[in-house]
C-alpha cells in the first residue's frame, strides 16, 4: 500500500484556548491512530501553531513521525490503543491451571478499571483489551512506542495524572469517545462505503467547528487519518482539564492506564441539557 502523506500548514485555533489555561504556546502533539499492521496506522502531527502533516499507509510509522517531531522541544502523543491490561487479569492468570473455573467476574477480567468509568460516564465502552482483537492493536502500540523511545532516545512516560505543566510524555485516548462527548457523529465510519464516507464528512464538518483542517480529502477517504486528527483533538481536551479524570482511589490505573476523554458533562453545560 503506498502512503498517504499531506504536508502544509493550516491554523488551528482551539490550542490557543488550552494555552491560556495553561501556559503552554509551544506544545507539539502528535496523535496516533494505532494498528496491528504499521500500514494501518494513522497519524496526524500539531507543532503547536499548526497542522503540519497527516499520513496513513506507510510501511514505517515511526521513522515519519521521528522525521516530523522537534524532539528538543516537549511533545505530547496522544495513542489510540490500551496501554496496558486488566490488572485482575494478570493475577488470575499466573496461578490458573487448564480447566480451572476463574472466579473473576467477567468486567473485572477483561475490561481494565478506566474502560469501565468511560463506560458509566459516556454509555459507549472500549473495546476489552482482554477480550477482543483490540490486543493485537495494544501489541502494535507498544512496540511502535518502544520504536520511538529507542531511537529517539527519550524516555517517553505514559502520563497516568491530569495535565500539569509542559514536558514530554504519552496519553491513551479514544476517539470515538471524544467524538461522543462532543456530540458529533461517533459510529459507522470505517469503511470505504459511500454511507460511512458521508458520515466521515459529518465528523469533518463537525470537527471544523473548532478546528480549521488541512487537506479534507485524506480524511474523507481515510478513517486511519481522521482518527489520528481526533487524537490531536483529544490532547487538546487533555491540556485543557476537560477529560474525565481518576479518582483519589483509582490507584489501578499505575498498572493499567488511564483513558483520557473528554468529559460530556461539558456539552451538557455548554448546551443547558441535563
Amino acid at each position: 500500500m503506498s502512503r498517504d502523506l499531506w504536508v502544509g500548514r493550516q491554523s488551528v485555533r482551539l490550542l490557543h484556548r488550552a494555552s491560556k489555561h495553561h501556559g503552554v504556546s509551544d506544545m507539539q502533539i502528535v496523535g496516533i491512530d494505532c494498528a496491528a499492521q504499521p500500514k494501518n496506522t494513522g497519524y496526524a502531527y500539531f507543532d503547536g501553531d499548526a497542522v503540519m502533516a497527516i499520513g496513513a499507509g506507510g510501511k514505517e510509522p515511526a521513522a515519519d513521525i521521528i522525521e516530523l517531531v522537534d524532539w528538543g522541544s516537549p511533545v505530547l502523543i496522544a495513542m489510540d490503543a490500551p496501554l496496558g491490561w486488566p490488572e485482575a487479569m494478570g493475577s488470575t492468570l499466573v496461578a490458573h491451571r487448564p480447566g480451572e473455573p476463574i472466579e473473576t467476574l467477567p468486567n473485572e477480567f477483561f475490561r481494565r478499571r478506566t474502560d469501565r468509568v468511560v463506560h458509566d460516564v459516556l454509555r459507549k465502552c472500549p473495546l476489552d483489551v482482554g477480550a477482543d482483537r483490540i490486543a493485537r492493536t495494544a501489541h502494535g502500540a507498544l512496540k511502535l512506542l518502544h520504536e520511538l523511545r529507542a531511537r529517539t532516545g527519550e524516555r517517553l512516560p505514559v502520563v497516568l495524572d491530569p495535565w500539569t505543566t509542559a514536558s514530554t510524555g504519552v496519553v491513551e485516548v479514544y476517539p470515538a469517545g471524544t467524538l461522543k462527548a462532543r456530540g458529533y457523529p461517533f459510529q459507522g465510519y470505517k469503511t470505504a462505503t459511500p454511507v460511512h464516507r458521508a458520515v466521515r464528512a459529518q465528523i469533518v464538518r463537525s470537527l471544523e467547528e473548532t478546528l480549521l483542517l488541512p487537506n479534507r480529502d485524506i480524511l474523507l477517504e481515510n478513517d486511519d487519518a481522521l482518527d489520528a486528527v481526533v487524537c490531536v483533538l483529544a490532547s487538546i481536551d487533555f491540556m485543557a482539564g476537560e477529560c474525565i479524570e481518576p479518582g483519589a482511589d483509582d490507584h489501578a490505573r499505575m498498572s493499567e492506564g488511564w483513558i483520557w476523554v473528554r468529559d460530556p458533562a461539558l456539552l451538557d453545560e455548554a448546551t443547558g441539557n441535563r
